[in-house]
């Protein structure tokens, strides 16, 4: 890099030297190692908060042609993580200004006077835009714009909560016990280290853990991230016990089907079969309709509902055959308001010749 100075006036050629010269170059620094670039008085707002809005607003009524950098180009965007070099060594072309700015748009504070950005230790409070503000005597230009931003830091402190996903599954689990597999994901973010404590134990460098636990038992987990950086996140994943059901009837046959046998074939022979229903549940059992099919059946005594916890009622079931000898086979069908709540019971009989 060639630098050259006259008066007020500062030239720097590099090899594909742009708006910005990055890491094709080697950057002159401010501190006097390389060389001196102090050709412009320092800013009086540096540290300061200033009225951006008003600068930015007064610099949009210069003409376009005054504007180094016009505001319809391109914004570059730096990330915070990756291109924390380049963002070290932002530098501006040659200039004629008496005193430029770099200005952090959402705050509004001037963090930045001269021909670099210089930002050694550039924090995560700081992403965002940033506009260069030039001055002629009073008169401000907008040389410059661009932007800092995270597009996957490798610090907790910037994602916060937002990047880590934790996540839980039952894997197995039975009348008493239960097994919770817990996973935890930052992509965004390198991590240095994962613990998880729970009921004492800890468990570390993984991105998994199995937590075995009465499934009566409410548990807590607690789960710490360490990034590369050394900052720390902590996240508490409670598992619950299951709340307690809702009461509920359970409706229990005293049979699955119905076997009326070998009746001979009379209109006058009529044989009576009982479905005795037991209420075994903790709640009222109703009923919504008892039917049979088949022109032979009737239900000559239903359940009145409804049935009280731990009672029962008797469906009476009748055969007459009306249509003559031969193997008979229909459907008893009754709902109610337990699970399943339509229950089919089978029923057949064998009519012989009179």
């Amino acid at each position: 890099m060639k630098v050259s100075r006259s008066g007020f006036f500062l030239s720097i050629v590099c090899t594909g030297a742009v708006l910005f010269l990055f890491q094709n170059c080697s950057p002159a620094k401010l501190n006097g190692d390389t060389a001196s670039m102090s050709v412009m008085g320092e800013s009086p707002n540096l540290g300061s908060v200033i009225d951006l809005t008003a600068i930015l607003a007064a610099a949009a009524k210069e003409s376009s042609s005054n504007i180094l950098y016009p505001s319809g180009s391109a914004i570059p965007e730096y990330d915070y993580a990756a291109d924390a070099q380049i963002i070290e060594s932002i530098l501006l072309k040659n200039n004629d200004f008496n005193t430029i700015e770099w200005i952090h748009a959402a705050s509004s504070t001037v963090v930045a006077s001269g021909l670099a950005f210089n930002q050694k230790k550039f924090s995560a409070d700081l992403l965002g835009t940033y506009y260069v503000i030039g001055y002629r005597g009073d008169v401000p230009y907008l040389i410059a714009q661009f932007k800092i931003v995270n597009k996957g830091s490798s610090t907790l402190g910037v994602n916060s909560a937002g990047a880590v996903v934790v996540s839980k599954s039952t894997i197995s689990s039975d009348a008493t016990n239960e097994s919770i597999l817990i996973t935890v994901d930052a992509p965004a973010v390198d991590l240095k280290s994962i613990q998880f404590t729970q009921g004492g134990q800890v468990t570390s460098g993984r991105r998994a853990i199995l937590v075995t636990k009465k499934i009566a038992d409410e548990v807590v987990v607690e789960i710490k991230l360490t990034d590369m950086s050394g900052q720390t996140y902590t996240q508490n994943l409670t598992l619950d016990a299951p709340p307690p059901a809702a009461p509920a009837p359970i409706a229990s046959y005293s049979t699955t089907s119905v076997d009326f046998g070998s009746i001979p074939y009379s209109s006058f022979n009529t044989t009576t079969r009982n479905v005795v229903i037991t209420n075994n549940g903790n709640a009222p059992l109703t009923f919504s309709s008892v039917t049979v099919t088949g022109t032979d059946f009737r239900i000559a005594r239903s359940c009145d509902s409804p049935v009280a916890v731990g009672a029962s009622c008797t469906i009476a079931l009748t055969f007459t055959p009306f249509g003559g000898p031969g193997n008979i086979t229909q459907s008893l069908r009754v709902n109610t308001n337990a699970q399943p709540a339509l229950t089919t019971i089978p029923v057949k009989v064998n009519v012989t010749p009179f």
